[in-house]
């Protein structure tokens, strides 16, 4: 046959292919582009395809909508003709459900070729009363249905090909064509053999070839009531010699029949408790095949009767076995965040007051809301409802005490909180009241896209990522999130454009709800190379070295409709004796018969098939009675039920170790060394002590026990560190695991906000240290090789776009804030005296060491001459501590700064210096606003002296005279006293967590802290 096409080719004549599935049409392109060189002159194609080209320049102005469409014009039809002209089906006609099924009616009807008043008399004739009505109204919905779609000069997708054989004879597509092949058809539509028979009869100089895919006795009785005795009737070529001539070709000839096997034939049958081991056992024995067999890796073919159902599990456990596998990773829209942070927020117009939804909004990273944790106290504390902002107003009325000042305290803190609830919620109505209770789709969509600009979700997503939030992966993720769900909301547009109707609004959200639920996100796109996944259906005259058929259980293959539509299975059955298919279960397992054979004979030199022996909720299943005809034939009815039944418990039995996820999974059930004797994994054998320690009948460390002497040793030489106990100061624990048991998480990503901190101090080091005592330069020229040079010290290496723009704004961010720090220096007559300088303080606390690093001390010069009065500065990229968190001790590193500044300056200047600021310098917000952003302590006597920093008499100040007290205020509580119980072994959960409070997405020890508000608000303190 292909000798044929050649030959036509060659001839400068045409060729059309008709072929069902797109991996026939893979191999037949395959083939004749390796004869031929070209797929010049040939159109291998489908039906639909077909009729399309016939279609292309005689549609006119109609407009093809989708299945989706027709559905949504249906239901509105539907409602129109309402019980009135809707009898038998009065009680369901509105119901979404009877709309699929008039709709799915309506295409079996076109697709049958049938005429709508010839279908009602074949009906009448039955003499069947429920029936003859049911088709009353069917017939009534589909002229109601043809009649909308003319008035709107619509076509639906099953009217093509009969517009298509009604433009046969007007089309030039067929011209120059000498020879049409239809190829793996075992049955076709109605409409399709009408197509088929008009184009013949109009080109009766084509040469018509109809190829069986497979010579088989069943096969072959079957199609001579299908496609096979329509084609020998209309005088096609018959062409029987088939492809799949294999070793397993001999046995799928005896299934379903009373032929016997004369020969042995090699199968592999696995059986599995669940899918993921049911997967396992395939990848295993694919790993096997492709070491002893070196074979191509694509002509393995998987067969699965559900790709959704096996998708995932086979995308995850193929990738860890390192096997390649021609599919896609995806990701429902509903499993993604930040979509449901926005279907929270557009639920709340019609539960405006829903506590949940209101949380889910304010503790989402990806919404920008001010004071988040001032509002979600509100709602954990407060919350009335509607009447929320009115209650807290009460409040203050309510409280009264003696003590003034814990009055005024009070009432502080509750107008800080009604003033955070009162923003937030005044932000949410802004947000609804763009939203209409009525509107179309259109109207919704652009809101929605609006709503979704208005929020800044894509700059928020990048933003989070800069700040390490989330990891590269995860930006990657969100964005194509974001980016599928304005497609999704254009093509839903696209569905509902010809809807008359207006939408409510309840109707609008349970239509984004489903198609969420529905619309997958591709995360990367399907491999060109690696093991085949098909589906029965799509395997029709292909072959392949290795077939694996899995899921061989009733309900899943054979897989038969449940779902009876309009018609129940007998009704279904009659009208099949009338010619006209509408489900017919008879013929629904003959073809899955079929389909099996074809997956059957498409191997060539291995079969094996696999079969769940229990659901994944664990209930029974049997295996299919596919597979029981295979046992049967092969006559291994007693060696299988001898054969142990594998259980879950077996899954961990890995006699062989096919990934390192396996290996580890062994080490540890085995604890058997020589497993890793090449591997470096010596991390496995302290996690098996830890596990056996948490698990022992006596208290450890791993439980909150604390060995003291452990604890001494690990502080023998009593050296802190500001950070440390900065560290301590927001969570003891965390700082047990970091500092006594020396658990860290490992900082790699060159993108982390942690690296990018890294490059801001190695630049501004270099810069200023060429300026101490001098006055400050802007030179561009100089940071621009100094950030060069800290890209490369620092691993901003790669030579692509997304590295380049990170570079870019870098650099963009380190002039920009070097800009405004010179130009404010310069004004106030400061210049940099100490960059990055080390220290080490002993006299602060008796017998205890304190070392640091000082980012920056800025002095104040008369002329070339310091006058003693300066500035420290810790640079922080963002969320800089003001005088009230260093007051609490969430910050003290610049008071041990000033500790030995002031003494180091009252040696070198010989004179007494003043410190008129400990500051956070905040790096973000200095560039964002084009001006300085410092906070912490200032100080100063009076209004006047906050000139000198140019400080905005707003600010908060600590007055001259209370200095030293804040000093030792902070000294006392926050360093002091944290030391001693660092000493005393006191690493006691916090009562307010940081991180929760921060809304960090988590902290990295959350899983082992397992901290809980309501848990700890009632334990006391632990005395020194």
């Amino acid at each position: 046959m292909f000798n044929k096409i050649v030959d036509t080719i060659k001839s400068n004549k045409r060729v059309i292919y008709l072929a069902p599935t797109r991996e026939l049409i893979e191999h037949v392109r395959g083939e004749i582009l390796n004869r031929v060189g070209s797929l010049y002159n040939v159109d291998v194609i489908t039906f639909d395809d077909l009729s399309r080209k016939i279609l292309k320049h005689h549609v006119g102005s109609f407009e093809l909508i989708t299945y989706e469409a027709s559905l949504v014009l249906l239901e509105e039809i539907l409602k129109e003709l309402g019980e009135k002209n809707i009898k038998y089906f009065n009680r369901v006609y509105d119901k979404k459900g009877f709309a699929v099924n008039a709709l799915n009616a309506i295409r079996t009807i076109k697709k049958e070729y049938v005429d709508i008043d010839d279908f009602i008399n074949i009906i009448v004739s039955l003499g069947d009363d429920i029936l003859k009505r049911k088709t009353e109204d069917l017939v009534t919905i589909y002229n109601a249905y043809q009649n909308k779609l003319h008035s709107l000069n619509l076509i639906d997708m099953d009217d093509i090909i009969k517009i298509a054989i009604y433009n046969v004879e007007k089309t030039t597509y067929f011209e120059d064509v000498s020879l049409f092949i239809i190829d793996g058809y075992i049955d076709i539509f109605n409409s399709e053999k009408k197509l088929l028979e008009v184009i013949k009869n109009q080109f009766p100089n084509i040469e018509f070839i109809y190829h069986l895919p497979i010579n088989i006795p069943y096969v072959v009785d079957f199609a001579k009531r299908e496609a096979l005795g329509f084609v020998q009737n209309k005088g096609f070529e018959i062409n029987y010699s088939d492809f799949l001539n294999t070793k397993y070709r001999r046995l799928a000839e005896v299934l379903f029949n009373d032929n016997t096997l004369n020969e042995g034939i090699d199968v592999k049958i696995l059986d599995a408790p669940c899918i993921e081991d049911e997967v396992r056992q395939v990848a295993a024995n694919i790993k096997e095949i492709y070491k002893e067999k070196n074979i191509e890796l694509d002509r393995i073919a998987v067969i699965v009767p559900d790709r959704e159902e096996y998708e995932d599990i086979l995308l995850e456990i193929f990738n860890e076995y390192g096997i390649h596998i021609s599919l896609s990773d995806t990701e429902l829209l509903s499993k993604m965040p930040f979509i449901k942070t926005i279907v929270s927020l557009l639920r709340l117009k019609n539960e405006r007051y829903n506590k949940n939804l209101l949380e889910d909004i304010i503790t989402s990273p990806y919404i920008n809301v001010s004071e988040k944790y001032n509002v979600l106290k509100v709602l954990d504390r407060y919350f009335k409802g509607k009447d929320t902002s009115e209650f807290l107003a009460k409040l203050p009325d309510d409280f009264k005490v003696e003590d003034e000042d814990q009055q005024d305290n009070y009432i502080e803190k509750i107008s800080k909180l009604k003033k955070s609830y009162d923003e937030f919620d005044s932000f949410i109505n802004n947000i609804l009241s763009k939203l209409k209770t009525n509107a179309s789709f259109k109207e919704y969509k652009q809101t929605l896209i609006d709503i979704l600009d208005e929020l800044n979700i894509k700059k928020n997503i990048i933003c989070l990522y800069q700040k390490g939030k989330i990891s590269q992966d995860i930006m990657i993720r969100d964005l194509k999130a974001l980016f599928g769900f304005i497609d999704m909301l254009n093509n839903l547009n696209e569905i509902y454009k010809h809807k008359n109707s207006e939408i409510e609004y309840a109707d609008f959200l349970s239509i984004l709800d489903e198609n969420i639920t529905m619309t997958t996100v591709t995360l990367s796109s399907k491999k060109s190379y690696g093991v085949k996944v098909l589906t029965p259906d799509l395997i029709r005259g292909t072959s392949y070295d290795y077939v694996f058929i899995m899921g061989l259980n009733e309900g899943k293959f054979p897989k038969l409709s449940k779902a009876t539509g309009i018609y129940t299975t007998r009704e279904k059955e009659m009208i099949y004796r009338q010619g006209i298919n509408f489900g017919s279960n008879i013929f629904e397992m003959e073809k899955e018969k079929i389909r099996f054979i074809l997956s059957i004979a498409s191997s060539k030199e291995g079969l094996f098939l696999s079969y769940r022996t229990s659901g994944e909720d664990g209930s029974y299943v049997s295996k299919s009675q596919f597979l029981d005809e295979v046992i049967y034939k092969l006559g291994l009815q007693k060696s299988l039920e001898e054969r142990k039944v594998r259980t879950m418990r077996d899954r961990f039995k890995l006699n062989k170790i096919y990934s390192r996820e396996e290996l580890i999974k062994k080490y540890c059930i085995t604890k058997d060394s020589r497993i890793i004797k090449d591997i470096q994994i010596d991390y496995l054998d302290k996690a098996i002590k830890v596990e056996e320690m948490r698990n022992s009948s006596h208290f450890t460390e791993y439980d909150g026990l604390i060995d003291i002497e452990r604890l001494k040793e690990s502080n023998k030489s009593d050296v802190f560190s500001a950070s440390k106990i900065m560290s301590y100061n927001k969570c003891p624990f965390k700082y047990f695991i970091e500092n006594v048991l020396n658990i860290r998480k490992w900082e790699d990503d060159i993108y982390s906000s942690l690296n990018f901190g890294n490059i801001y101090h190695y630049v501004l080091e270099k810069y200023y240290k060429e300026y101490i005592g001098k006055q400050l330069e802007y030179r561009e020229d100089k940071i621009v090789d100094l950030a060069n040079e800290a890209f490369k010290n620092y691993g901003l290496v790669l030579d692509d776009s997304y590295t380049g723009i990170t570079k870019e704004q870098l650099l963009k961010n380190i002039k920009s804030f070097i800009k405004v720090d010179v130009e404010y220096k310069n004004e106030i007559n400061f210049r940099p005296y100490y960059i990055e300088k080390e220290f080490e303080l002993d006299d602060l606390i008796e017998g205890v060491k304190i070392k640091g690093r000082i980012d920056r001390v800025d002095m104040e010069y008369d002329g070339d001459i310091p006058t003693g009065r300066y500035i420290i500065q810790d640079y922080k990229i963002s969320n800089t501590k003001a005088l009230g968190e260093i007051l609490k001790g969430e910050a003290i590193q610049v008071v041990l700064y000033y500790y030995k500044v002031n003494k180091i300056l009252q040696e070198e200047l010989k004179k007494s210096p003043e410190c008129l600021a400990l500051v956070y310098y905040d790096i973000n917000s200095s560039i964002k606003e084009n001006k300085k952003k410092i906070s912490g302590i200032i100080v100063a006597k009076d209004k006047d002296e906050l000139k000198v920093l140019k400080t905005h008499h707003t600010t908060r100040t600590v007055a001259r005279e209370n200095f030293e007290v804040v000093l030792t205020h902070i000294t006392q509580n926050f360093i002091n006293e944290s030391i001693e119980k660092i000493k005393k072994a006191i690493f006691t959960l916090p009562k307010i967590c940081e991180f929760q409070k921060a809304f960090n997405f988590s902290c990295d020890y959350e899983d082992v802290c397992r901290y809980s508000k309501q848990r700890l608000s009632g334990k006391s303190e632990v005395k020194i």
